[in-house]
């Protein structure tokens, strides 16, 4: 019951799951092309610690945006 309850919200748009944070999302990207003061990059725990965030949402970023950029080179 609880499995065709999920798929029936699901067609009707009802379960989304939780939403991005765009703006927390447009700073890690932003760091993530940073470079600092030494030339080097920012490590993904770098970023995390930074941002008071989990390195795990640093690397869901980090592979969204290299999965879009694949995308816009084909």
């Amino acid at each position: 019951r609880t499995q065709e309850g999920i798929a029936r919200a699901s067609a009707q748009g009802k379960y989304k799951g939780r939403p991005k944070d765009h703006a927390k999302r447009a700073k890690i990207e932003n760091l993530l092309n940073a470079k600092k003061e030494d030339g080097s990059d920012f490590s993904i725990r770098e970023v995390a610690r930074l941002l008071e965030c989990s390195p795990t949402t640093v690397k869901v970023v980090k592979r969204d945006m290299f999965n879009r950029h694949a995308d816009d080179a084909s």
